[in-house]
């Protein structure tokens, strides 16, 4: 179902009383147990998939999200790809390895989920908890989401750069002008 794609690898029915006793509660389950259809629904709205769970709940989207279908042929890649990006929300996390996460999506997507990563990222900082994200990818837009780039100088040699305000700008700035 949408909401087991959303809660994964949290998924399962287990509820804290199928748990011997001594033995510790995973936050996956607790995670399931505590998820509402409607806090789900919003993380779905703001990744721009509200609209999957009303179509495929025929007009009802808490029903939507309990359709059980092959995903990966109902979704085009830019979906899933938004998709695994909510599910980054609704797991909140420590470390988010991501390889051509936004390849299928345009700029303007790719801004707005990086937007979301990144204030999900300083809420969980301020809390204490804080979280690093770490993105491989072809695209030069990469570049205005994160502060530090590994560059790869071939065989072991390898070194770290601070992604300056001004580099951030040009990337920026290229592609807002190759979107003409």
């Amino acid at each position: 179902s949408l909401r087991d794609q959303l809660l994964y690898p949290s998924t399962g029915d287990l509820s804290p009383d199928d748990y011997p006793d001594g033995h510790r509660l995973s936050q996956a389950h607790v995670l399931r147990q505590s998820m509402s259809g409607s806090k789900l629904l919003a993380i779905l709205e703001s990744v721009e998939l509200g609209e999957t769970a009303v179509r495929m709940g025929k007009g009802d989207p808490i029903r939507g999200l309990d359709v059980v279908a092959d995903w990966s042929n109902i979704l085009s890649l830019g979906e899933q790809q938004r998709l695994a990006f909510a599910r980054i929300l609704v797991n909140r996390p420590r470390l988010v390895i991501m390889d051509e996460s936004t390849s299928a999506l345009d700029v303007a997507a790719e801004n707005k989920v990086f937007s979301l990563l990144n204030n999900m990222a300083q809420e969980q900082r301020h809390s204490g908890l804080p979280m690093t994200y770490i993105s491989v990818g072809h695209r030069p837009t990469l570049l205005c989401h994160h502060e530090v780039k590994l560059l790869l100088k071939g065989g072991k040699d390898y070194s770290f750069a601070r992604i300056s305000r001004s580099d951030k700008d040009a990337v920026s700035n290229e592609a807002v002008l190759s979107n003409f």
